[in-house]
């Protein structure tokens, strides 16, 4: 596969230049998180600078923005740029907390006492950082005439309903918290017919040989040569399946529980504890807060063990990225060598290319557990 070319963009999304010839470029997209670029090439371009925009080939999805340019000259120059993807328009900003509402940003606001999609949140929180709804003028994505570069795509009410509230905690961070708990993703892209970014919610195709809507199955394995490459990781060296809940109080009259996420309470070598500081929640949950339990168990679940799957995709093999399977999908791995057949989320794509050779590795994450509610409206953090 020869190299796409390289589109230069100006932070208003106007044309400044196209690289054809490069050394390398590892581009990597993130289905909950922020993806990141490095782009290798001989020479100096003077539009490689802090903010633009590059794009890969004419696909808007697979653009990011410039935040570091290296420059080394000997007997020839070489410019490193690095950057993340346009969710990084997200690590720019700091979620503030609304008035009368308890001192927090939630969605939905504290008074409201329901539900809603985890689509409508994520966007929610984005537009009120980023976009129209952000109150502060200076807070929005604009271009030098005052006109709005970031909106948010059409609200399907989409994704697992919850509550959500937080205050001065990193937006990126946050969005990221809350694809986790929801099983679910998001992107910003590019909408050149309307010369503005997108935020978009990502639910992730069902591409698992289980599926039920019939669609064609994804399996990645060794066996039938659709990766050439698998790399598991079983890791617990932070895993902990006990936690003692702090809640209201202090000393000896403080509120303290304890919980687990297991079927049966872990005893002997299986037990592993840990003391969760849950602020001034109460035992009894309350119309905006979850009860000092149950914020206990979501806390819980940051302390599980991480298993994790790479594979590298084969060049000869019969699935293509983009084709076949995209970012988020829900795919199987099976591996007799070891036992494993899995479904599993295609969490980030990293695709690499030089001149005469083209790779696609994928990291695959388990889904998270679903949780009844995700409400963080009172946080242990004093900010």
């Amino acid at each position: 596969m020869e190299c796409p070319y390289i589109k230069i963009l100006s932070p208003e999304l106007e044309f400044l230049y196209e690289i054809d010839r490069y050394t390398s470029l590892d581009f990597r997209r993130s289905w909950q998180g922020v993806g990141d670029f490095t782009l290798v090439s001989d020479g100096f371009y003077p539009c490689f600078k802090k903010n633009n925009i590059i794009m890969v080939g004419d696909d808007p999805h697979k653009a990011g923005i410039i935040r570091t340019v290296n420059v080394s000259e000997t007997d020839r120059v070489i410019t490193a740029v690095t950057g993340q993807t346009l969710d990084g328009f997200t690590s720019q900003r700091t979620v503030l907390p609304i008035e009368n509402n308890g001192g927090y940003f939630s969605v939905p606001p504290q008074s409201q006492h329901r539900n809603v999609s985890a689509e409508e949140t994520i966007k929610t929180f984005i537009s009120s950082c980023l976009g129209a709804d952000a109150e502060d003028t200076n807070r929005r994505l604009m271009d030098g005439n005052g006109r709005i570069m970031l909106v948010t795509g059409q609200n399907r009410h989409r994704g697992y309903p919850t509550e959500w509230g937080c205050r001065y905690t990193a937006l990126d961070e946050e969005l990221q918290a809350i694809c986790e708990y929801c099983d679910c993703g998001y992107e910003i892209y590019i909408d050149f017919e309307n010369s503005q970014f997108v935020a978009e919610y990502i639910s992730g195709t069902d591409r698992s040989v289980n599926n039920s809507a019939g669609r064609s199955c994804v399996i990645l394995s060794t066996e039938f040569e659709s990766v050439s490459e698998i790399v598991y990781t079983d890791d617990y060296s932070s895993y902990k399946n006990i936690a003692y809940c702090g809640g209201k109080g202090e000393g000896d009259d403080r509120a303290v529980i304890s919980v687990t996420n297991e079927a049966d309470t872990p005893a002997g070598i299986d037990r592993f504890e840990t003391f969760i500081d849950c602020g001034e929640l109460e035992i009894a949950e309350t119309p905006t807060a979850l009860s000092l339990g149950e914020e206990g168990k979501h806390k819980l679940e940051e302390h599980n063990f991480i298993k994790s799957l790479t594979a590298k995709i084969s060049a000869a093999g019969s699935f293509v990225y983009g084709r076949d399977f995209e970012l988020g999908d829900l795919v199987t791995v099976q591996s007799e060598e070891i036992g494993l057949e899995q479904d599993i989320r295609i969490s980030e794509v990293v695709e690499s290319f030089e001149p005469q050779n083209y790779s696609v590795s994928v990291t695959l994450g388990k889904p998270p557990k679903r949780i009844k509610r995700a409400i963080r409206s009172i946080r242990n953090e004093v900010r």
